[in-house]
């Protein structure tokens, strides 16, 4: 629209300014064209009349013709003048008013240039702003996405954190509970079994042989079940640590076979125990853990089998850069597995039939852990078995072969080793315990291990730390759950009392037998650790190694 209205200004300036210039200098050419025209005929017809009257003589006549024929000569001088000054006059307004148009135009142009850069700058600005408004849209529909994801991240986060912290609660929940169950069975059972032992080494009638023996035996199932409950739930929590430590593995051979072969003499089958010459004398790993697999797979062997035999063999199976693969095969002549129940035998609280725990006794958890422990150290573990021929286990673990040039021997069955009761005489021994029965057993105990022994007691840990502060004691024996002061509070207490007597070696005999409860005893500052129940040769043991007899 405005170049449509900027071309009809130029028009009209055009007009105005070049047109009718031009007209008006045509008319007044035209008008002195026809005045030289017509003065021109009559300058000829002035000559004709001067040229007659000079003839004629009448010379006032030539002299008025020659005066109106210089008046003519004037009027057409004077017309051509007008033209040449018209003309001049409309080129000059014709120059004018090209300048005018050429200005007009290159105002038209300017006005048009300033026209499509405002038009460019306006949709420079709805463009500019019209993407502001949709980035700031996807700005505002970002952080809404941001703020809705950062509120589900918060929630998942806190249901996690929730998660977790439930689990972790239920964890220690469940680590007190069987600490708690742990200790509760324990006390009693120590109680139970080291009533029955002392009662089978005194004199009694005949047939009370077979009940006492029962008795041996049911609390020994009790607490290989407890046991197994404890290292199972260990397992599950990921607290069972792998050491890696120089070891024989003769020596785990030995004290399997020790520990394992009154177990098979009592049922009349032969155990036997086979180790290849070719494993290196020494490896590095865990064996406590490879001597618990051994005896729970070739204790299970000995229990389910009647007659015949148990072998054990450890073989080489290949040495690769330094790291020895050892097979270890037990092989029963046992009732056997059947074939549908094979695959879930490794499975927790699986045996092979429904009446084999009333026939045996037991949980299954045996194979479980074993299992557990196996692949805990880089191993594999199988069975093979035939209802009524026996079963065959087999399980492979890698070790490093150790460097070692000495180890220190191992004693093959610490609990079973018997010694010379003499060799500790007149020891004062204070035993603090807050259980009656258990202070039977203990006093029993300590005077069939110890000759002349002379026992203090204290009730809880209050009245040991002041006995201890009073007088001289060679050993201390500590419970650790009692009311008052607990075995740990009186071990820091005593480990502060100034003079000799805080050195008294202590050693933690409790009912508290998970890891953690071993490692607090410790970190209290006693000596040693025995859990309940034990056995008195067990007992013996620890004070001959604390006092270096």
């Amino acid at each position: 629209m405005h170049l449509i209205i900027t071309k009809i200004r130029n028009i009209a300036l055009l007009y105005i300014l070049f047109i009718c210039p031009a007209l008006s200098a045509q008319i007044t050419d035209i008008h002195s064209d026809q005045i030289i025209d017509s003065n021109q005929l009559r300058i000829n017809d002035f000559k004709q009349s001067i040229i007659k009257s000079a003839k004629a003589g009448d010379y006032r006549s030539a002299t008025g013709f020659q005066a109106a024929l210089i008046s003519l000569n004037d009027s057409i001088i004077e017309a051509k003048r007008e033209k040449a000054i018209s003309k001049l006059r409309a080129s000059i307004e014709t120059k004018k008013a090209e300048n005018e148009i050429a200005l007009a135009n290159t105002l038209s142009e300017t006005q048009s240039a300033q026209l499509e850069k405002e038009k460019l700058q306006r949709f420079i600005y709805f463009s500019g702003g019209f993407s502001l408004v949709i980035i700031l849209l996807g700005m505002i529909s970002r952080l809404n996405y941001l703020r809705i994801t950062r509120n589900e991240s918060k929630e998942k986060s806190y249901k996690i954190s929730f998660e977790k912290q439930r689990a972790e609660e239920s964890e220690k929940v469940r680590e007190k509970f069987l600490a708690k169950m742990s200790h509760e069975i324990r006390t009693p059972m120590n109680a139970i079994m080291g009533m029955t032992n002392i009662l089978k080494k005194n004199n009694h009638l005949p047939e009370q042989s077979r009940y006492l023996d029962a008795i041996w035996q049911s609390s020994e199932n009790l607490l290989v079940i407890l046991n197994d409950i404890l290292d199972l739930s260990q397992l599950e929590a990921g607290k069972i640590k792998i050491e890696k430590v120089h070891f024989r593995p003769m020596d785990e051979l030995m004290k399997l076979r020790e520990i394992l072969k009154y177990k098979a003499h009592e049922k009349g089958i032969e155990l036997n125990c086979e180790l290849d010459g070719a494993i290196p004398e020494k490896l590095i790993g865990d064996p406590i853990r490879l001597n618990q697999i051994l005896i729970n797979l070739t204790g299970n062997a000995i229990k389910f089998t009647e007659h015949g035999n148990v072998f054990v063999s450890i073989q080489l199976k290949e040495i690769i850069d330094k790291v020895a693969t050892i097979k270890v095969i037990i092989q029963d002549t046992g009732i056997g597995i059947p074939e549908n129940r094979l695959e879930k035998i490794f499975e927790s609280f699986i045996q092979a039939e429904s009446d084999t725990t009333r026939r045996f006794g037991g949980t299954g958890l045996g194979l479980t852990i074993s299992k557990e422990l196996v692949q805990l150290q880089n191993g594999i573990i199988s069975v093979e078995s035939e209802p009524g021929k026996g079963s065959i286990f087999t399980f492979e673990i890698p070790y490093q072969i150790s460097d070692a040039v000495e180890l220190e021997k191992t004693d093959p069955a610490p609990a079973t080793k018997k010694t010379d009761s003499h060799e500790l005489q007149g020891l004062h021994v204070l035993l603090v315990e807050d259980n009656e029965f258990n202070i039977m057993v203990a006093k029993d105990e300590l005077n069939e291990i110890i000759k002349n022994v002379k026992i203090d007691f204290a009730e809880n840990g209050k009245i040991a730390v002041e006995k201890v502060r009073k007088s001289t004691f060679d050993i201390v024996l500590m419970d650790i759950e009692m009311k008052e002061m607990n075995g740990y509070e009186a071990t820091k207490a005593i480990r502060k009392l100034p003079g000799p007597n805080s050195h008294v070696p202590i050693i933690a005999i409790t009912a508290n037998a998970m890891k953690q409860d071993i490692e607090k005893c410790f970190e209290a500052g006693m000596d040693d650790h025995l859990s309940k129940p034990f056995e008195s040769n067990e007992l013996e043991l620890k004070i001959k190694k604390l006092l270096n007899i």
